[in-house]
């Protein structure tokens, strides 16, 4: 097997989702994975883990498939 490493200054950025229903999706984030909500905004929500980055931005759209 062949060692494999990432550049020691890489991070990971916000991931970003359109879900058909935000509610549901926000308290699936929130109540099962424990994520915190930031201030709302223009129909999405935006949950983090420390209460100060944001990790997760969800949007939501009806006619968005459901997966």
């Amino acid at each position: 097997m062949t060692d494999f490493s990432i550049h020691p200054e890489t991070t990971v950025g916000p991931v970003y989702l359109t879900v058909s229903d935000l509610e549901r999706s926000e308290a699936f984030y929130r109540e099962v994975l424990g994520f915190k909500p930031l201030p709302p905004r223009d129909g999405t929500v935006t949950l983090t883990a420390d209460g100060v980055t944001p990790l997760l931005e969800l949007k939501g759209d009806p006619a968005a498939p459901v997966r």
